[in-house]
């Protein structure tokens, strides 16, 4: 998947920080659409038009438009990867939804590591602490990775912690 999100990134010239994911989204023919949800965001993908709010779609990332900037972003991403994820006959009918509260649900947990992965990619992350000459992860760190990459200081923590202790 780490290959697949670089090759991806790259196509569209979006591997630079921050990643630009609105226009990823966009590229791959989604449109995003902030509602009051009772939820963070949920994707839809069809072979046949569906209606949201009188109008057509094919394809929608809905964002509940009371959540941050940066968990838009998140949210943005998690849902890509759902669609990146699936096969082609599953992108023809897909529905998914992102609720932290649903934490049964098994494949979560893995499509939001490879939503920081799409927001933080390792090559990028890589060069970016190479240019810190950082030694280990403190505060300071954690601030400018969230920063540069538009991202929560929660998930460029929880991201620094995966990379410092797997390289990835």
């Amino acid at each position: 998947m780490r290959d697949t999100i670089k090759n991806i990134l790259k196509q569209y010239n979006l591997y630079r920080i921050p990643v630009d994911i609105v226009k990823l989204a966009q590229n791959l023919g989604f449109t995003i659409l902030q509602q009051e949800l009772d939820y963070d965001g949920a994707i839809l993908s069809n072979n046949e038009s569906f209606k949201i709010d009188g109008k057509d779609y094919n394809k929608a990332i809905l964002i509940n438009i009371n959540q941050i900037p940066t968990r838009k972003r998140f949210t943005i991403a998690h849902e890509l990867i759902h669609w990146i994820n699936a096969s082609e006959e599953e992108r023809q009918h897909l529905y998914a939804h992102r609720d932290d509260n649903l934490t049964e649900y098994n494949e979560e947990p893995d499509i939001n590591a490879w939503a920081s992965e799409l927001l933080m990619p390792s090559g990028l992350l890589k060069n970016f602490l190479k240019n810190l000459d950082y030694f280990y992860i403190s505060p300071s760190i954690i601030y400018e990775v969230a920063n540069a990459f538009n991202v929560s200081y929660a998930a460029a923590q929880i991201r620094l912690e995966k990379y410092q202790k797997r390289g990835i």
